[in-house]
């Protein structure tokens, strides 16, 4: 069997190192036993925390609360776009981008750009099919006005 040579200052090392843990390990333990540091249950201590006036927090008045919508309200307004979406051929991006603009595309939707024409979505989404030319200049009309 062979043995692993080991140089002198390898094995000082590693000497060095165990002797070091456990003298942290043995310090540690007199300073608990002779009462000069405490061991601290921070659970112990969690449980009985008691909040600060600064923690602890006055109910919020009507103007304070914001109502956020219900989700199946934000599920109905993301499914109508989609049904608008479909109703208007399923345009790429780029189509849309093409007819109202950057801003048009991004800012608005299907229904808030009907509103902005003034006219129902159904029907916009009926003349993007038909027509996307005439829109896209029904569109530079109302936007040029604003």
């Amino acid at each position: 069997m062979k043995t692993l040579k080991t140089s002198k200052k390898s094995r000082e090392q590693h000497s060095t190192r165990r002797n070091r843990e456990t003298i942290g390990r043995e310090t540690a333990a007199q300073n608990i036993a002779e009462g000069t540091r405490q061991a601290v249950d921070f659970k112990a201590a969690a449980a009985n925390d008691v909040p600060t006036a600064a923690e602890t927090t006055l109910p919020l008045t009507a103007e304070q609360i914001v109502k956020q919508p219900e989700r199946s309200e934000r599920g109905s307004a993301v499914a109508s776009g989609f049904q608008y979406n479909k109703l208007a051929g399923k345009p790429t991006k780029q189509q849309v981008i093409a007819v109202f603009g950057q801003s048009g595309y991004s800012a608005y939707s299907w229904v808030s750009r009907a509103a902005k024409l003034g006219i129902t979505p159904e029907e916009l989404c009926e003349k993007f099919v038909a027509d996307p030319k005439a829109v896209k200049e029904l569109w530079q009309k109302v936007t040029i006005k604003a």
